[in-house]
């Protein structure tokens, strides 16, 4: 099998189908295994690359520092973690280029950029 056939017509759609690929109905199957559905991890907060010049002297930033800015976070509480202006430069233990991309190494040892 390589994905589970998948359409929906209504509203103004024109009966598009799509292909849910195995890995992501392998990965719903695991995460309702406890009766609950989670869902994948999201970040809904407004980024900016850090590429601009202008922008990276505007924040002091050396030119080592690589990652996006948060232009506007998704929430405004005061116990969000993420402020307007903040440098992001990795998720978890791995870093966030100037572009927004991560390294992902692949299992036969080359890397790929997402």
């Amino acid at each position: 099998m390589i994905g589970l056939a998948f359409s929906k017509l209504g509203g103004d759609s024109q009966n598009i189908g799509y292909i849910i690929p195995n890995e992501e109905v392998d990965f719903f199957l695991k995460d309702i295994g406890d009766g609950r559905y989670d869902g994948k991890p999201a970040m809904y907060d407004e980024l900016q690359t850090l590429e601009n010049p202008a922008l990276r002297e505007f924040l002091k930033l050396d030119k080592s520092v690589e990652g996006m800015i948060v232009h506007r976070p998704y929430k405004t509480e005061s116990d969000y973690p993420l402020k307007e202006w903040d440098v992001l430069t990795r998720i978890g233990d791995t870093p966030i280029d100037n572009q927004g991309m991560i390294k992902l190494t692949r299992t036969c040892g080359s890397a790929s950029r997402t």
